[in-house]
């Protein structure tokens, strides 16, 4: 097959330009990861997540042999699917069929986040639709600290690449799948609009997560007392305010361990721990086990 014609341009001319792209390859030896595969059952051909703080587009004129899962964290994205317009924001999930053109890009000033995979496989379709998302759309999942972490997850078995990696990356995205669709069956369950009573708040804990941050800070950013804050908050996310915060460091930190060779003291400083033996004691009590337990386990 032809290469697929894909083009990112990036606006360097942007003051403070910032970016971050991890990639993950199903095939180490080749850059190649636009496949189509009816053999098996359900194969994962990439996986990654892009942190951009440019004005980008990326144009892929013919599509993709593949599906297109895409998941916004951060900012906002214009896109075109399958001809039609469409405007991303956090919580969105977008779904980009094979063999189909799409383009999106960022426009505005502030900075974007995505996680996303590349799929393929005999019973890729029947999997969409059993979720009930179809061969393309965007779903309003709403912003989830655990559908996130399964996308590192995801990426971990791509660095693992043991005897079942195959099989494991095709369960994680499974589970991916099926926990966006529960998202959104949750959400119809719902009174309209609750999660939107949160959003500005959930923006602002992603921008700064790194610093200290308060109950009476964000319930004053939704003008909610804090009480009332918290229990719409455990209403929307699951969670608390507080445990939504040390997820979102601790996932942050498990990147930054797997990926760099950062102490774990810098690791912890780095998403806003300065007491290494304090973020320890909270790593483990999150994961399970220590930072260096848990970064030799993903050597």
């Amino acid at each position: 097959m032809d290469k697929i014609p894909t083009q990112i341009v990036y606006n360097s001319d942007t003051p403070g330009f910032d970016h971050s792209v991890s990639f993950y390859n199903r095939e180490v030896s080749s850059v190649e990861s636009d496949r189509q595969i009816l053999d098996k059952p359900l194969v994962v051909n990439c996986v990654g997540r892009v942190d951009l703080s440019c004005r980008f587009t990326t144009n892929s004129k013919y599509g993709r042999h593949d599906y297109y899962l895409m998941y916004l964290t951060r900012g906002a994205l214009d896109a075109v699917i399958c001809g039609s317009a469409h405007r991303i924001v956090p919580g969105d999930a977008v779904i980009f069929p094979p063999e189909r053109e799409y383009h999106y890009s960022n426009s505005g000033k502030s900075g974007v986040q995505y996680l996303w995979t590349h799929f393929t496989g005999s019973e890729a379709e029947r999997l969409l639709e059993r979720c009930g998302f179809g061969a393309h759309g965007v779903f309003k999942v709403g912003i989830d600290e655990k559908i996130s972490a399964m996308f590192i997850q995801l990426m971990e078995e791509f660095i693992r690449r043991d005897g079942f990696f195959v099989e494991s990356a095709a369960a994680k995205l499974t589970e991916i799948l099926i926990s966006m669709r529960r998202r959104l069956d949750a959400a119809d369950d719902q009174p309209t609009g609750s999660v939107s009573r949160v959003f500005e708040s959930i923006r602002f804990i992603h921008d700064n997560y790194k610093k200290p941050l308060t109950n009476e800070q964000l319930a004053k950013i939704e003008h909610l007392s804090v009480s009332q804050y918290i229990e719409l908050f455990k209403k929307c996310t699951g969670t608390t305010p507080r445990s939504y915060i040390i997820e979102l460091r601790i996932r942050n930190s498990c990147d930054l361990l797997t990926r760099s060779d950062l102490t774990v003291a810098q690791a912890a400083q780095a998403v806003g721990y300065d007491d290494a033996h304090y973020f320890s004691r909270l790593f483990k009590s999150y994961r399970g086990v220590s930072p260096e337990q848990y970064r030799r386990s993903r050597s």
